[in-house]
């Protein structure tokens, strides 16, 4: 009887759904810059001509790209939305990147690095890097760069940078407040390295006005609608690209001279404008969609698991109505995270902790301990055992991505099943980047995680260190949970007993609930060739090649 109920409640759920869905939202939007009014084309079908040329092998080699989302800021540390980093990556360079598989850390502007000590790096440059002004790149930028992006406070994971010192022209010293690697690559990873040069030329903080270190620069750009990307002539790195000299080296790929990105926010209108020839690639391509391109051979399909989880993250904080523990418990225990991930399609990891199961320093076992498996009855009686009076529960959501928009239509509509008075706040993806840790706007925000570790997300959400009120993004302080999370920043306790004790006493408070990990596709036609870099969520445009003889 009991699994008769569960199934009844799926089908009233997603006839809820359904109706939502038609209905639309009815949140006003606060005022961006972004000027976009959607970023649907008109249907392709209707084109007289579309462009299924490919170029000679003479000619120039030209991609088009449809994306969810354009930036409507290329500043080098505005943020992580989507359609910035389509953009971003392309045009400014990090010191150097973690490679999840296998844990290595490896240089980009880094030529190499020494630990020094528990918590300290000397981190030493190329010294033949120069930007798009022909300013030469140092120790004196890096340190700019490392301090600006502190400053500016959009990148949760710099609280974990201590400082940053002057060795020699070339070599800087970091100092963390982690002994983990994986926190010194992650923390110092997420920063752009700008000339300060160039910084201060700019008349908007390069928000408009980028001057790159990468293989490209911005060359044509309509805020959240387009860009041109070209690659640039004399680049510093380029002999850095052959995979035989870098292990990074699709950073330094140059294989396209022109990139033109169209937003498409619409996955159908996406699907019409690859079949017609319109464009050549769609980046991050719902499942259905991508669905129809896998039996046809004039197309490649790419598959990334990735470790983003679509999460729920509870505004905890005196001011919401979730400071209430078993409120937080009633919703996990509402949702049934399957129903959740076959709505998108079915693809992914489902989780078993706040997190990834794809993380390394996820336990299996986890799987069987139970992790709020749907149960509408304990929900309801949940909801009669808290301090719960009918109010609002606000979901706040990113409206460019409609994978996430599904998550909360489907995370609303078994919300108001057991009777929690649920309502979705979408905003554009500018604002909701620019917002998405204001206190006074949501109850519950669907967004995914960009870590190496479970250590590392939870730190980084649910940490207060570095915090200047004290609060983490959660916005709260839990004693007993700083204890915790401080195990997890030290060489000597990052241990699997504390990693669970961890893992138990965030999924006992509910601070946050994850659902599953997703699954990405790039779908490219056939004389786009797969992919050559590594697994990553946002390609850099250099690094996908041609096939002449498709």
């Amino acid at each position: 009887m009991k699994k008769a109920k569960k199934y009844l409640a799926i089908l009233l759920i997603l006839v809820m759904v359904l109706a939502l869905a038609a209905c639309g939202g009815n949140k006003e939007q606060p005022k961006t810059p972004d000027a976009s009014n959607g970023g649907n084309v008109a249907d392709p079908s209707t084109s007289s001509k579309p462009d299924t040329s490919k170029p000679e092998d003479s000619g120039p080699k030209k991609v088009r790209i449809a994306v969810t989302d354009v930036a409507s800021n290329v500043s080098p540390w505005a943020g992580t939305a989507t359609g910035r980093h389509m953009i971003i990556y392309n045009l400014y360079q990090p010191l150097l990147e973690r490679d999840k598989p296998t844990g290595e850390i490896k240089g980009i502007l880094m030529d190499k690095y020494e630990k020094v000590s528990a918590n300290t790096y000397h981190v030493t440059i190329h010294d033949n890097i120069y930007d798009g002004e022909n300013n030469h790149v140092t120790a004196d930028d890096v340190i700019f760069s490392i301090e600006m992006a502190i400053k500016e406070g959009n990148i949760s994971g710099l609280k974990f940078i201590d400082s940053a010192k002057k060795v020699d022209d070339y070599t800087v010293e970091i100092v963390m407040k982690s002994e983990m690697d994986y926190q010194f690559a992650s923390s110092v990873g997420m920063i752009n390295i700008v000339t300060k040069a160039a910084y201060e030329a700019s008349p908007d903080g390069m928000s408009t006005t980028p001057v790159s270190t990468a293989p490209y620069e911005l060359t044509e750009w309509s805020p959240g609608t387009s860009a041109i990307l070209t690659a640039k002539k004399d680049y510093w790195g380029a002999e850095l690209a052959d995979p035989s000299v870098k292990s990074a080296w699709h950073w330094f790929a140059q294989d396209i001279d022109v990139a033109e990105y169209t937003k498409i926010s619409e996955p159908s209108q996406m699907s019409i404008a690859l079949e017609t020839g319109t464009i050549d690639i769609a980046l991050f391509l719902t499942q259905n969609e991508a669905e129809r391109f896998m039996s046809n051979p004039d197309y490649n399909v790419h598959e990334i698991q990735d470790t983003l989880a679509y999460n729920l993250f509870f505004n905890c904080g005196d001011n919401s109505v979730l400071s209430d523990k078993k409120l937080r418990q009633a919703i996990c225990y509402a949702i049934d995270a399957e129903a959740v991930r076959q709505a998108n399609g079915g693809y992914g990891t489902m989780c078993y902790t706040f997190g990834s199961s794809e993380f390394v320093d996820n336990d299996p076992s986890w799987k069987n301990e139970g992790y709020y498996e749907y149960d509408r009855d304990a929900a309801e009686q949940l909801v009669k055992d808290s301090n719960y009076n009918g109010e609002v529960v606000r979901i706040m959501v990113s409206s460019a991505d409609s994978m996430r928009t599904t998550v909360a239509e489907v995370v609303q509509g078994f919300l108001l099943d057991v009777g929690i008075n649920a309502q979705i706040d979408p905003y554009d993806s500018a604002t909701f980047a620019a917002n998405k840790y204001d206190e006074t706007l949501y109850d519950i925000r669907v967004d995914t995680n960009s870590f190496e570790c479970l250590a590392d997300l939870w730190n980084q959400f649910l940490s207060a260190e570095g915090h200047k009120d004290g609060k983490n993004y959660g916005h709260f302080y839990d004693e007993t949970l700083q204890g915790l999370l401080d195990n997890l920043t030290k060489a000597d306790t990052y241990t699997p007993e504390n990693i669970k004790a961890a893992h138990e006493y965030i999924k006992e408070n509910a601070f946050a609930y994850s659902l599953y990990s997703k699954v990405n596709f790039h779908v490219s036609t056939k004389f786009v060739e797969e992919y050559v870099g590594t697994a990553k969520l946002y390609p850099n445009v250099g690094a996908w090649g041609y096939n002449f003889s498709a």
